[in-house]
């Protein structure tokens, strides 16, 4: 089985490449939604395995043009994101085609597990059933949603830490006049 894993992190490839050829599979990769719709097209695939926040194109982005693209829309899509977890996210996902949302990170036995009972379950000669392809514009509007969503999540994110340096830094010049008393 040839597995093609989109990640921009080598971390994160290394660990699900390394461990798909301990199971067996033949694993491909791309570090960016343009390289993986190259991979795609000129390599016969059985599985793509997709992080969702990607430099050039997204994942949701590059699900999207491979699920659109009938020579292609038959190869599982599994999206595993660490940065897009609401359910609105993998609703979305799902809308795209994507045959399952895993959030990282995930037990490596557990993660197989998962990624065996699908393929078990998704006959190769058939296109998986998703719902009616979303027009441009519905992706355009859903797709800018869940980008906004996730830069409101960094900024509370940002801002919970610089409170906290904010607070560190009040406690060390609380303590440098303690010990400096003049």
């Amino acid at each position: 089985m040839n597995v093609l894993i989109v990640d921009d992190q080598y971390e994160n490839r290394y660990m699900l490449t390394t461990l798909l050829k301990g199971n067996g599979f033949a694993v491909f990769e791309a570090e960016n939604g343009v390289e993986a719709v190259d991979m795609v097209q000129n390599n016969p695939l059985d599985l793509i395995i997709s992080d969702i926040l990607l430099p050039r194109m997204d994942g949701f982005s590059f699900c999207k043009e491979i699920k659109g693209n009938p020579e292609f829309q038959k190869i599982p899509f599994v999206f595993y994101s660490a940065a897009y977890t609401d359910i609105k996210d993998q609703q979305f996902a799902m809308s795209l085609g994507a045959d399952l949302f895993i959030v990282k990170p995930t037990d490596p036995i557990e993660f197989i597990s998962i990624i065996q009972e699908l393929l078990s379950q998704i006959p190769s000669h058939e296109v998986p059933d998703f719902d009616k392809p979303l027009s441009e514009m519905d992706f355009l509007s859903e797709h800018n949603r869940r980008l906004l969503s996730q830069l409101e999540k960094k900024l509370d994110e940002l801002q919970e830490a610089n409170n906290a340096l904010t607070l560190s830094e009040r406690r060390y010049w609380d303590l440098v006049e303690e010990v400096n008393p003049d």
